[in-house]
């Protein structure tokens, strides 16, 4: 029985995934939007039933395999859909599918079994824009900042050597001697200093 029931849900999923890739080439989010809430309205009629069948494959070998082999079919009719709307097509496809499979059924999970107090218009809109990201990720990047311009190499190497020449030159003998003397004071009078009063020992 559990097969019978499986084989219309699976059948129905094929068809709604492979529907995403049926949309118009320009759509926008209201359309993706419609395809969630067709989506979810397909896991309001067959959830339960794979609910059960995720625990019914934890102890059933044959079922697993079942399940497995649907789920890997579903996943590449969805990476197909979402390719014919701009997703990249570098990613490996099952990948790519499952990865939308999941946010919807474990979303809708949390959202319908476990009831997450969610306004549906929230849930359609934001899983819409987050489908939308997947399918045109160059334009979910953040716009980056623009870096300073670069200095001529030529100009950047003058001063890099400078600063280098300047370093190594050595120190005129008088200007040392005046240091050593410098810091000789500083160590006397820390020496001489009460660390308490601030005052000298003397």
């Amino acid at each position: 029985m559990l097969r019978e029931m499986g084989s219309s849900g699976v059948a129905t999923s094929f068809s709604i995934l492979s529907s995403l890739g049926d949309l118009r080439q320009d759509w926008d989010l209201d359309d993706i939007s419609a395809w969630v809430q067709r989506y979810f309205d397909f896991l309001e009629d067959h959830g339960g039933y794979m609910l059960v069948w995720l625990q019914a494959a934890r102890s059933d070998e044959q079922l697993r395999e079942l399940g497995m082999r649907g789920s890997m079919r579903a996943a590449r009719l969805a990476s197909d859909a979402m390719r014919k709307l701009g997703a990249p097509t570098d990613e490996e496809p099952h990948v790519q599918g499952l990865a939308l499979m999941a946010l919807l059924d474990r979303f809708w999970y949390h959202w319908r079994i476990t009831k997450a107090p969610l306004e549906a218009s929230d849930v359609h809109q934001g899983l819409a824009r987050m489908l939308a990201a997947m399918l045109r990720p160059a334009q979910a990047e953040p716009k980056r900042k623009t870096k300073p311009r670069a200095k001529p190499k030529a100009e950047s190497a003058a001063k890099a050597a400078a600063a280098a020449a300047k370093k190594a030159a050595p120190v005129p003998p008088a200007k040392r001697t005046k240091r050593l003397e410098q810091m000789r004071s500083a160590i006397v009078a820390a020496a001489d200093c009460n660390p308490v009063s601030g005052q000298s020992w003397q």
